[in-house]
């Protein structure tokens, strides 16, 4: 993505588009666009299909509307040094392992508002009335799938439901893939998918964080 991503916006116009639609967050029109960079160029479709062509950016199906490319949101935050609140996202295998994974990342100051888990209907249910301690005010959520039909054996699903959350939340947070819980699908799955999307990627070592 950084060499599509530098030659795409080496024009300062088509800067000023990827930085408006990052700082959106949402689908815009074609008006809106030109509105923007009207005192600049006079050419915004043409600036608008290179950033397709880059994959920058994607066509929706309402005409005349396009929307930031999911594939493409973290790597402009790099670049434009936009900080965003932080949603962490793994598996989860055994209940203390939240606890512990949190306090470490607390101990180098990245506390995560938001942390998505995907585990088995069981360890969910017991997750709800585990206590989280001091790290309650972490936003959690829980997506439960049945653990050997998928979590173990089926690896294009657990990529599916882990995209899914990445996708739903991206525009949003800062996502880093954390690597330590769950099965290795998970784990695997995570790591492909931190790669698509420039996503950080961490592991616990049961001492410190290590950053993959």
């Amino acid at each position: 993505m950084s060499g599509n991503l530098n030659e795409a916006l080496e024009n300062p116009n088509r800067k000023k588009i990827m930085f408006y639609f990052l700082s959106e967050r949402k689908a815009l029109y074609y008006e809106q666009i030109k509105d923007h960079v009207r005192n600049d160029t006079s050419r915004p479709d043409f600036h608008l299909k290179k950033l397709v062509d880059a994959g920058l950016l994607k066509r929706i199906k309402k005409r005349g509307y396009y929307k930031i490319n999911e594939t493409s949101i973290q790597p402009l935050r790099s670049l434009f040094q936009e900080i965003v609140p932080i949603c962490l996202i793994g598996g989860l295998g055994q209940l203390d392992l939240f606890t512990a994974v949190l306090a470490a990342l607390e101990d180098i100051s990245i506390l995560p508002k938001k942390y998505l888990l995907l585990t088995s209907p069981e360890l969910s249910k017991d997750f709800k009335k585990f206590d989280k301690g001091k790290f309650k005010s972490v936003k959690t959520e829980v997506k439960a799938v049945n653990f050997q039909e998928i979590l173990r054996e089926n690896y294009p699903e657990v990529l599916s439901n882990l995209e899914d959350l990445i996708i739903e939340n991206i525009n949003e947070f800062e996502i880093i893939c954390e690597l330590t819980g769950g099965t290795k699908p998970v784990s695997l799955a995570l790591r492909e998918l931190s790669d698509k999307y420039g996503l950080k990627r961490m592991y616990f070592s049961g001492k410190k964080v290590l950053w993959l």
